[in-house]
């Protein structure tokens, strides 16, 4: 792995959402992965990197829209005043927008990012969606392996094993702790 810019490397949290983290989860639990997460966003925040939270909302409302306490983003991993939060309606979060309607591509250009480092739930769905087209816009995508989980850990591994061969980078998240540091 190359080093970590400082800046260039934005944090984007995935759907940390109070029904998504009841679920059941492998190989961590939801909250498990919660606490890695909480540990990411600590060292973002301290080494003054840009972090952006990623929110999945239903587009009809049928899960009770954006007030509603099951959809809200978890204690512990909450933004911040300046920090975005991009709500998307499908597992891209580059599909999403901001509230002003900024969307992800378009925030990373602003925060001047070539690195994204995706941590969240879950690996094969919003985390590898993401990863896939910040690949392909040319960001470099570095997942915390052990800040992500799946419905099962078979769904993870092999997420994650796809991820690699696309040129995702995976590694373990006190690697990415010790680099921005």
């Amino acid at each position: 792995m190359g080093t970590l810019t400082r800046p260039g490397t934005v944090l984007v949290l995935v759907d940390l959402q109070e029904w998504i983290t009841a679920l059941p989860l492998a190989p961590l639990s939801g909250p498990e992965v919660v606490t890695e997460c909480a540990a990411l966003l600590d060292t973002f925040r301290k080494a003054g990197e840009p972090v952006v939270f990623v929110r999945y909302l239903r587009e009809d409302g049928a899960d009770g829209g954006a007030d509603h306490p099951e959809t809200r983003l978890v204690d512990g991993v909450l933004p911040t005043a300046g920090e975005e939060t991009v709500v998307k309606h499908g597992l891209d979060a580059f599909q999403g927008a901001t509230a002003s309607g900024l969307g992800l591509h378009a925030l990373l250009r602003t925060y001047g990012a070539d690195s994204v480092v995706l941590a969240g739930i879950a690996t094969p769905h919003g985390i590898a969606a993401t990863a896939t087209t910040a690949l392909r816009l040319g960001y470099r995508a570095v997942i915390p392996t052990d800040a992500t989980t799946a419905g099962d850990a078979h769904g993870h591994t092999t997420a994650l094993r796809e991820l690699a061969s696309a040129g995702a980078e995976l590694l373990p998240l006190s690697r990415i702790l010790e680099a921005l540091g």
